[in-house]
């Protein structure tokens, strides 16, 4: 319909409430509400307005006309638009600050929860770090106890064969003489006066000779037996101290790596709730930007512009209706009189969509949800995996004659199997999945 053909039908309607004219049940009222729908349709086609005026037409077609003015009719209208049409709209409007401010509300629960986690999961994991760092130390520490058992070990094997080698001390006047020629026999010639006191006179002389060498020789092998004797006992202790230590070591860092096990489950199993965490808040994110969206676009139960259009045309249709009550001309300058009555933000009200509450939430610091990877101390260890015992195996320990049967003669710098690396694991926000590939 052209604006003169609906300025002339506004004209008529405004003409016959002028001459008080009494209406019919299907007539008048109907038409009054179809020219301002169409003189509002003619400035915006928006499926808002539509809706508007097909609730208002439903509105006009249900009111009682029978014996009524025009004006009575059109109060009716206006006070059926208020009670239901606006309350509506008003109450669309309550129900979307409420999905809103409940989304934010459950991001905030979500927030709070997953930087609780991420507080523990930190915890563990650094405790998990440090007790690794002190298996390693402690490897460190039965490698060093080794190598000095090893050097006392050897320090043990020359005095203890100079002992052996001179437990046993022998002298023999005989040495270097045939024996043929019988240097201790004795005889002389008692024909010959004065022959047997001096051949006896120069054997006590020879005599005296082999127990005084033999006495300084026997003084002089004690002595060096017992060098080495000593010797060789201070080493053997200093070895079998050395050898406890390095017993005493593999000891402690056995129980230090069966102690590390526990706060290894305890950190992966902090990381992997950590993770269950970071999804629920990801998808509260998702479902406030969601939201967003609805609350921003349009043909949504929560669109905001709908609903904005839609409190204009039905403000607008009913100062329309007013104006012909007072009995003003419904054409353009009217129905930007009317366009310029409507507060929206007054009368419904201005939607908080919480924008500042969820940047403080979704922050770097509080986890985003655009995260790749997690950082929780940026590093971890790679240790062997073989088994206890195939790993004794592999640390060098004492040769079995120092240590005896329970250690075995390997080669090897254990402590270096240990190696720190970066810790950055890549996690999965989708609920239901798992978080970390280790979980």
């Amino acid at each position: 319909m052209s604006k003169t053909l609906l300025c002339a039908s506004a004209a008529r309607v405004v003409l016959a409430v002028r001459q008080n004219v009494k209406v019919d049940k299907t007539g008048t009222l109907v038409n009054v509400v179809e020219k301002i729908g169409a003189l509002i349709q003619a400035q915006d086609t928006n499926a808002a307005d539509s809706k508007a005026i097909d609730n208002i037409r439903m509105l006009a077609a249900g009111t009682p006309q029978v014996d009524e003015e025009l004006a009575d009719s059109l109060r009716n209208v206006i006070t059926q638009i208020e009670l239901t049409v606006d309350g509506k709209i008003q109450q669309a409007f309550t129900d979307t600050q409420t999905a809103v401010t409940l989304a934010i509300s459950h991001l905030d629960t979500e927030t709070e929860k997953l930087m609780t986690d991420k507080v523990e999961a930190d915890t563990l994991d650094s405790a998990w770090i440090a007790c690794v760092e002190d298996e390693q130390s402690a490897l460190v520490a039965v490698e060093n106890a080794k190598t000095e058992a090893e050097a006392a070990y050897a320090a043990t094997i020359v005095p203890c064969q100079q002992q052996e080698d001179r437990r046993m001390f022998t002298s023999d006047p005989n040495q270097g003489i045939t024996a043929e020629a019988k240097p201790l026999a004795f005889d002389c010639d008692l024909d010959i006066e004065g022959n047997c006191p001096s051949n006896q006179m120069q054997y006590n002389q020879m005599v005296k000779g082999i127990v005084n060498k033999l006495n300084t020789d026997a003084t002089t092998a004690i002595a060096s037996w017992t060098e080495a004797k000593v010797a060789c006992v201070e080493a053997t202790r200093i070895k079998d101290l050395k050898v406890g230590v390095h017993t005493t070591a593999v000891s402690t860092w056995s129980s230090q790596k069966a102690s590390c096990q526990q706060p290894f489950e305890d950190r992966k199993t902090e990381m992997c709730k950590f993770g269950g965490a970071f999804q629920n808040k990801c998808a509260k994110v998702d479902a406030y930007n969601d939201l967003i969206t609805k609350v921003d676009g349009d043909n949504s139960d929560h669109s905001e512009s709908d609903r904005q259009l839609e409190w204009q045309t039905t403000h607008v249709t009913k100062c329309m209706l007013q104006k012909v009550i007072l009995k003003i001309a419904l054409d353009t300058q009217s129905l930007a009189a009317c366009e310029d009555e409507v507060t929206y933000d007054v009368d419904v009200g201005t939607l908080n969509r919480k924008k500042e509450e969820f940047d403080s939430f979704t922050t770097p610091a509080k986890f985003s949800c655009s995260e790749e990877t997690i950082n929780f101390n940026g590093e971890s260890w790679v240790r062997p995996t073989v088994s206890q015992s195939e790993y004794l195996m592999t640390l060098g320990f004492l040769s079995t004659e120092v240590a005896g049967d329970e250690a075995t003669e390997v080669a090897g710098d254990a402590s270096s199997l240990y190696v720190k690396i970066d810790f950055f694991p890549k996690v999965d926000a989708a609920v239901g999945s798992n978080a970390f590939d280790f979980c």
